[in-house]
């Protein structure tokens, strides 16, 4: 066999190996892609590698001569490509791969905390109620899945604290319902107080007689539901189940529904969670007959594992998330500053080292801040948002200054010292400059405002009497002459309404020869009004009077035809009744 045909052959043979290694890689990625959560696009890519792949195999096998060499090291590249691949699926191969965060949604807190320390990354927490996760089990995290750890120093979670107790639920009519169904509403809605009893009725087996409450109500609200037992002659003999590790509500239903009595006990238990059955007598499997009355299945209850406090304060946050997670205790934290304790380091907690608690106890720790430092601080508004954040009482006293209003003058705290809860900042705040009140008095009110404008004061305006002082001069003001105020402040000027002038008072005769006198008054008003007479105030009444009949001006007026009258004073008219 001569050279050519010996080369042609391994050729073909090497076409075949990467035909077949192409083949694999696409089985190995179309299986692979169904855990995928894109393996559609997975799928078409894989289909469009390797047909383009075949569809080269199958043209180089019409190539000859010495372009033969192209194909044959395109195929040696294709092959490495698809064999390396092969690898990586097969863990043949081990690439080292970066650290990034992973998905920690519904992991414990206390796999997260572990996986936080080995990184070194601070894990912060806070609780969130959820329906759909575990207590003490991750919500959310604020660090996408997948990011690279690197550059982070701390990643925070949401714990779930469980569903929410208090929430609004719109309890509907279960009435005539299987039991099924109404167990079905209990899961769904989480309702966490429902005691059902079973009483023996002609209504079939499981139906629904009654309930105390529907409408809104809040999941942790008492619900009572009585059931069907049947008639007597429905009551069989019941094989026990394994009621071990059944919540009270589960276990105590089984029993109820099938008519058999119960007793319960309680003790601790370090492997059974608080409420549920830690143990029963009699046995798994037992025939029990609910028409004996001596008959009694005995459930022990477990409290919860009798937990001893850790010395709380020589722990970490970190330790004691851990510890709270592995015996279901719920913790609430809160921070503060402090002057002596460092930041991280527990201030106070409502349990001490050595105090025997159940679970699901809330435990409340104060953790320190580390010590607040007084920032740099200039002005009044700063000051007091500094002083609400923190909860820092402060005194202030005023003082004019020549540093602008609110800038502040002197202070007991300067920047960079230490402060606590318990310490007072006496500040003392400019007014800014010191404005002069001058003195007004005979001065026109277009000179007054033009002054009041200049030293930025609010002036108003209101007019006394008549006098000797021209119209629209000042006559009075509310802030005496050399009165200091700060800018922006508010001066009452008041005005005069000029000298006085007169009027004659013209009195028709013909007002008074109606026996109406409503109808002379108006008359009168009408002839004395504000037009006419400017200024000048008239008390129109009526006076019983003996002297003569008819209508007539008596003898408690002040004024008659032909009287003068003057500006700023008031006159009196009687009529006789």
């Amino acid at each position: 066999m001569n050279k050519k045909v010996i080369g042609k052959t391994i050729y073909f043979i090497f076409l075949i190996i990467v035909f077949l290694c192409t083949c694999f890689y696409m089985f190995l990625n179309i299986k692979n892609a169904y855990l995928l959560e894109n393996r559609l696009e997975s799928i078409i890519s894989t289909l469009l590698i390797g047909f383009i792949t075949i569809g080269f195999i199958i043209g180089s096998l019409f190539i000859k001569g010495k372009k033969i060499i192209i194909p044959i090291l395109t195929s040696f590249v294709i092959l490495s490509y698809f064999l390396f691949n092969i690898g990586i699926k097969m863990d043949i191969i081990n690439i080292p791969k970066e650290n990034v965060i992973p998905d920690f949604t519904k992991m414990s807190i206390v796999k997260v905390m572990d996986w936080g320390l080995e990184n070194k990354i601070e894990i912060l927490s806070t609780y969130e109620y959820s329906d759909n996760v575990d207590f003490n089990y991750v919500v959310s995290q604020d660090i996408k899945t997948g990011t690279l750890i690197k550059d982070i120093e701390e990643l925070e979670v949401v714990l779930s604290n469980g569903p929410d107790l208090n929430k609004v639920f719109m309890m509907p009519d279960v009435i005539g319902l299987k039991l099924d169904e109404l167990l079905e509403i209990i899961k769904d809605n989480h309702l966490s107080n429902v005691n059902i009893d079973f009483i023996l009725s002609d209504e079939e087996k499981e139906i629904i007689l009654s309930q105390d409450i529907k409408g809104e109500i809040k999941r942790n609200t008492l619900i009572n539901i009585e059931v069907s037992l049947g008639n007597i002659d429905d009551l069989k003999p019941t094989s026990l189940i394994d009621l071990n590790n059944m919540s009270f509500f589960e276990a105590t239903l089984f029993l109820k529904r099938n008519g058999l009595l119960y007793e319960l006990k309680y003790e601790f238990s370090d492997t059974v969670i608080k409420n549920n059955v830690i143990s029963f007598t009699p046995k798994k499997g037992t025939i029990i007959n609910p028409l004996d009355d001596n008959a009694k299945v005995i459930l022990v209850m477990s409290k919860g594992k009798a937990i001893i406090v850790p010395d709380i304060y020589n722990m970490s946050k970190e330790d004691i998330i851990k510890w709270a997670a592995l015996n279901m205790i719920r913790v609430n934290f809160q921070e503060k500053y402090h002057e002596i304790i460092k930041k991280g380091k527990v201030i106070e907690a409502n349990y001490k080292k050595d105090d025997k608690i159940e679970q699901s106890i809330t435990i409340e720790i104060v953790l320190s801040k580390g010590q607040l430092i007084i920032p740099k601080i200039d002005s009044a508004i700063e000051l007091k948002r500094f002083c609400s954040e923190y909860n820092i009482t402060y005194n202030e006293t005023y003082q004019f200054s020549d540093l602008p209003a609110g800038f502040i003058i002197n202070i007991n705290k300067k920047e960079g010292d230490t402060i606590t809860n318990n310490d007072i900042i006496n500040v003392t705040i400019s007014q800014g400059k010191a404005i002069t009140i001058l003195n007004y008095y005979g001065m026109s009110k277009t000179n007054i405002q033009t002054s009041c404008n200049k030293l930025n004061l609010k002036c108003s305006f209101i007019y006394g009497d008549y006098g000797s002082v021209g119209k629209d001069n000042a006559v009075a003001q509310n802030k005496k002459e050399g009165t200091q105020v700060v800018s922006g402040s508010s001066l009452t000027i008041t005005l005069s309404k000029g000298n006085p002038e007169t009027f004659t008072v013209i009195l028709q005769p013909s007002w008074f020869t109606t026996q109406n006198s409503t109808t002379t008054i108006n008359f009168l008003k009408n002839y004395l009004n504000e037009a006419s007479f400017p200024g000048v105030t008239f008390n129109i009444k009526t006076q019983i009077s003996n002297l003569s009949s008819g209508l007539y001006l008596t003898e408690c007026s002040n004024i008659n035809t032909g009287s003068k009258v003057t500006q700023g004073k008031s006159y009196t008219i009687c009529i006789s009744q």
